[in-house]
């Protein structure tokens, strides 16, 4: 742990995301709504709005939305139907 004020420490802005796995290592900044894939490994700063990806990170998209990227689910019309626990994703109960 660490903070923002402390030399050598990553800094991850608002509306960041990063995957699970993933690592910052050294003082990288992680811009805002920036997407950090699981499992990548982040050895340069993350321009802000950018997904990146891979061992090392490289942007993969520039220009993202990350909310609309991560949780575009919610506004599929068949999300509900995948999701469905009660029947095991079957609509025909």
């Amino acid at each position: 742990g660490g903070n923002a004020s402390e030399e050598g420490v990553p800094v991850i802005e608002d509306d960041a995301f990063i995957g699970a796995g993933a690592k910052v290592l050294g003082p990288i900044r992680v811009g805002r709504g920036a997407v950090v894939a699981a499992n990548a490994v982040v050895l340069h700063d993350v321009p802000p709005h950018c997904l990146v990806g891979g061992v090392p990170a490289k942007i993969l998209k520039e220009d993202i939305d990350a909310k609309q990227l991560l949780f575009h689910r919610r506004t599929d019309p068949l999300y509900s139907y995948r999701t469905d626990a009660g029947n095991g994703g079957n609509k025909t109960a």
